[in-house]
């Protein structure tokens, strides 16, 4: 028995099985569990007949208890605990929190430990919101029931005039499943969800979780810090950190970086679908100021060349002026790849999501995509062509389902992809594609230079 399966609320529990009841420690209670996952008990409880089922439950309030488990980020070791189940009829109990845990830098929220640094971005999260008078109903840790699906705890709840919202507070990697069906869970009920880390939590951002946090948020993600609360209080208006993922050129090409502003409610309160087209048109206006105003002369001339349907030899002047600032094969090796084919498939595109009522652009995108898988070298572009119709699903619904069907088989035809020696040149001829074609998880955390913070490191102890 490890010391850290003891910090814990819940001290002791009642083990209910065919024989009898017996009290334990949480301790001794876990070390039987020893081997079970998750899901294994889920499964039990589930499948399992009622009179012999393995039944656990809180020491102090008899109130029903589940097995979670946690990996520690510096060890890697797995430690298991109890906590209350949530349930609409939950009664109070002493050991959801108590005096100790806020020894050990935690406190208990439904049973479970929370680290100081997530309660104190709450608790700077909550002074934001209180200095704008549109926020009311300013709640931590608000229980929000639904249906037959178990409760959830909102980090902090309020509501902006009649909406309700929802702010998830996340300083620890957050897992995808968690992501999804807290998303899931708030829209069901009409309740805005938005997602807020902690300024000092940004290293993190490098992470395969947080970048899920990310892409789900649609492409930034919101900080809250000290001088958060300070904007805020100034301006009367809540205002939060915002990380984007912008572009940027190198010598031998693109890569990305996390580009920082401090927004107000515009930029808060969006649906992720709104949040994630603002993001990508700022990507492809990012885009463009990095291959400077020569080289997107020749880009806009290519996309009007694109929409007409022009080949190589027609588009060959405006090719030679952006080829090189973008890294891309020349003209000949173009012309050879297809992409003047490819090029025109995506003036299809775009001109659908621009003008959806438009009548013949929807054949038109129809002719282009056939065009497209009929050529020579149309294989080499299927997955790009696929990977943007998921994206646009509105638009994909204009192609015949046997066309569909044939993208989808031919695309794996050929083990050749030739799409991303053209991403970047491509990206700045449709820039509306270009966070599409190349965003990606900045390699290093944001630059946190001239950012005004004094939210204490991770792992750091509350100041005495």
């Amino acid at each position: 028995m490890t010391p850290t399966l003891t910090q814990r609320a819940i001290r002791t529990v009642t083990k209910t099985t065919g024989t009898g009841t017996v009290r334990l420690s949480s301790a001794e209670a876990l070390s039987d569990l020893t081997g079970l996952t998750g899901h294994a008990l889920r499964v039990q409880s589930r499948d399992t007949q009622a009179d012999q089922r393995t039944e656990y439950r809180c020491g102090a309030c008899n109130a029903e208890v589940a097995l979670r488990f946690r990996r520690n980020g510096r060890s890697g070791e797995r430690t298991s605990f109890f906590v209350h189940a949530l349930r609409a009829d939950a009664k109070a109990c002493s050991w959801y929190a108590g005096p100790d845990i806020h020894d050990l830098g935690a406190v208990q929220f439904g049973g479970q430990q929370e680290g100081w640094n997530h309660r104190e971005a709450k608790r700077l999260l909550e002074i934001c919101l209180k200095a704008d008078d549109w926020f009311s109903d300013i709640t931590l840790e608000k229980t929000i029931f639904g249906g037959d699906e178990p409760g959830r705890r909102a980090d902090v709840f309020a509501r902006f005039g009649e909406q309700e919202v929802s702010f998830e507070v996340q300083v620890a990697r957050p897992s995808l499943e968690t992501i999804v069906g807290r998303q899931a869970f708030y829209q069901k009920r009409n309740i805005d969800l938005v997602w807020v880390t902690s300024l000092s939590a940004t290293s993190k951002l490098t992470s395969a979780a947080f970048t899920d946090l990310v892409v789900s948020n649609g492409g930034s993600i919101l900080a809250v810090s000290e001088a958060a609360v300070e904007a805020s209080q100034a301006a009367g208006e809540l205002k939060l950190h915002q990380f984007r993922i912008a572009p940027r050129l190198g010598d031998r090409g693109s890569y990305c970086v996390w580009k920082h502003n401090m927004v107000g409610l515009n930029d808060i309160l969006i649906s992720p679908a709104d949040r994630r087209e603002a993001n990508a048109s700022a990507f492809g206006r990012a885009w463009l100021e990095q291959i400077g105003p020569e080289a997107a002369a020749a880009a806009k001339t290519l996309r009007e060349n694109a929409a007409q349907g022009a080949g190589m030899q027609e588009m060959a002047n405006a090719y030679r002026k952006l080829f090189r600032v973008c890294v891309a094969p020349g003209t000949a090796i173009a012309a050879e790849d297809g992409l003047p084919i490819m090029m025109a498939w995506l003036s299809a595109l775009d001109g659908l999501i621009d003008n959806p009522q438009q009548a013949r652009l929807p054949d038109q995108l129809s002719k282009r995509t056939e065009a497209l898988l009929n050529a020579k070298t149309g294989a080499f572009w299927l997955r790009r062509t696929i990977n943007l119709l998921d994206l646009y699903p509105e638009q994909a619904k204009a192609l015949p389902d046997d066309i569909m069907r044939r993208l989808r088989v031919l695309q794996g035809s050929t083990t050749r992809k030739v799409e991303q020696q053209y991403s970047r040149l491509l990206a700045a001829v449709f820039p509306k594609f270009a966070n599409a074609l190349l965003a990606r998880p900045p390699k290093y955390p944001p630059q946190l230079v001239g950012v005004t913070d004094r939210v204490r490191p991770l792992h750091s102890a509350p100041l005495a």
